[in-house]
């Protein structure tokens, strides 16, 4: 558990930290293309675009919220609380067997996934959706499992 929370401590301060750089004068939000800002997708929209192979699904939470609440059925689960470079790494795979060049983040409310497509866009990945309800729904709505979207049972050690 203090790994799981160091983890998370350490991946926030970076991702804040890149986003706390701006450009000349202008506040972190004009580092990012509208593309990265505006793209966002709810829990039914990633649904049937994952579903039709349109998007790649990645669910990155920690594996225990997957052992809790189980994963997305269309969703590959890349937890985002592990090395930077393992999870970039893991993205580049999920991504060269699958035909969907667009990637969709998925987390428990839509914080990470919102901080994470930002981080990506950042370090070059340009087609990132968030999908701001998130597994257990937040500001942005009710959520994939409040949606009665399928999701099935995370073992672990396993790439589905």
């Amino acid at each position: 558990m203090r790994l799981f929370l160091f983890t998370c401590a350490v991946l926030s301060l970076a991702v804040s930290t890149l986003l706390a750089q701006p450009r000349a004068g202008k506040s972190p939000e004009a580092n990012f293309s509208p593309i990265a800002t505006l793209a966002v997708l709810g829990a039914e929209q990633a649904y049937a675009r994952s579903l039709a192979r349109e998007i790649l699904l990645i669910d990155i939470r920690h594996p225990d919220e997957w052992a809790e609440t189980g994963i997305a059925t269309t969703a590959v689960p890349i937890t985002m609380h592990q090395d930077i470079s393992v999870f970039l790494r893991k993205i580049r795979e999920a991504q060269s067997g699958h035909p969907a060049t667009r990637l969709a983040l998925i987390c428990a409310q839509g914080a990470r996934s919102r901080y994470m497509q930002r981080f990506l866009y950042r370090v070059g990945f340009r087609s990132v959706m968030d999908v701001s309800e998130g597994m257990i729904g937040g500001p942005a709505g009710k959520g994939w499992i409040a949606s009665k979207l399928p999701v099935r049972k995370w073992i672990p050690n396993s790439k589905r």
